[in-house]
């Protein structure tokens, strides 16, 4: 755990490529990102400031630093009060067996999650027998604390609205193993 908070989380993404041909596979965003370009955009200069995304690059330059990248195309999902949320969708391209998804490298067994509500929650808190602690806070801050390992940048980039590769550095909130870190 502490070399994963030193040097970054493994992600579960082996190294890999879409063939000899193919030096990287960027698509575009998805027409979501329309709908929430204003906060992705800030959201993408205060990470670029934060040091936790670096960029903007251009594939030429990315090329010179890795064999094979990737970029995952940003999209936005509705938050139960309206508002819009961005993602990293690295379960695209969905159902394509010739171009794997991100999310498709990574064994999800290897990361098996549960997710339950108030009621179970509540009972394994009321049923502990010695003092247990707590703490509120912002689960998108913190998730965006949590460092990704070098060997798994290639495949976590996302594309700017210029067209541009950023490489995110931090985990992604789409990705299969993300929830386990």
């Amino acid at each position: 755990m502490i070399h994963g908070f030193r040097h970054g989380f493994n992600q579960g993404i082996p190294n890999h490529n879409l063939g000899p041909s193919i030096p990287y596979f960027t698509p575009p965003n998805h027409q979501s990102t329309l709908l929430a370009q204003e906060k992705i955009e800030s959201s993408i200069t205060k990470e670029i400031e934060a040091g936790r995304i670096y960029g903007p690059n251009t594939h030429t330059q990315l090329m010179e630093k890795y064999k094979f990248f990737r970029s995952n195309p940003l999209g936005a999902v509705v938050n139960g009060d309206g508002s819009f949320r961005p993602i990293n969708d690295l379960f695209f391209p969905h159902n394509n067996l010739q171009l794997p998804s991100v999310n498709s490298f990574v064994d999800k067994l290897d990361y098996a999650t549960t997710w339950d509500d108030f009621e179970k929650v509540s009972k394994f808190l009321c049923n502990q027998t010695q003092p247990i602690l707590l703490a509120l806070f912002d689960w998108e801050k913190a998730y965006r604390q949590i460092s990704t390992a070098k060997s798994q940048w290639a495949y976590l980039m996302v594309r700017d609205f210029n067209g541009s590769i950023l490489i995110d550095t931090r985990n992604a909130f789409d990705g299969v193993a993300g929830c386990c870190l």
